[in-house]
């Protein structure tokens, strides 16, 4: 019987396993890149904040509805018009923000001002996805808040009232 000698890197096994070996170290390395720079928006690690903060949106609410809030939004071509409809004076601004469901990155935030016709209006460039949208204004140094959801450039006309 004949003895197989020689370096042990001119065998097939060991370089099989060597290669098993590498090829899940690359591959877990991979997987922690991925893991660092990919995260998840939808992950809040302020959550006991948010839950404090959910309090105040529901004030928010409840005045909006004090007040009969609601509005008609319409977005064209980027230019926002919002017909606001309320017991009290309108005031002469408006917040308005964009909220994508998924990619922080789209969200928006815009001013909107009162023209003469008494008509809100404001840019805004966001994509034609869905997106929540909350309308904002003051009344006697508190805030209202309408919201629901909207998609830009759709050629349709949103309506928000207070629940």
């Amino acid at each position: 019987m004949q003895d197989s000698t020689g370096p042990w890197y001119k065998h097939f096994w060991p370089l099989f396993m060597f290669g098993m070996i590498s090829t899940v170290v690359i591959a877990s390395l991979i997987t922690v890149y991925i893991a660092i720079e990919g995260s998840d928006d939808l992950v809040n690690d302020n959550y006991y904040k948010d839950g404090l903060g959910i309090n105040m949106q529901l004030d928010e609410t409840s005045l909006a509805k004090d007040l009969n809030a609601h509005a008609e939004i319409s977005i064209t071509d980027g230019l926002i018009t919002l017909k606001l409809t309320l017991n009290q004076q309108n005031p002469d601004q408006l917040v308005m923000n964009f909220s994508h469901p998924a990619d922080d990155k789209l969200d928006k935030k815009v001013f909107l001002f009162a023209n003469a016709k008494g008509l809100f209006e404001g840019a805004v460039d966001v994509p034609a996805q869905r997106f929540y949208v909350y309308v904002q204004g003051a009344h006697q140094g508190k805030l209202w808040r309408l919201s629901g959801e909207i998609t830009p450039n759709a050629s349709q006309q949103v309506i928000l009232q207070s629940h």
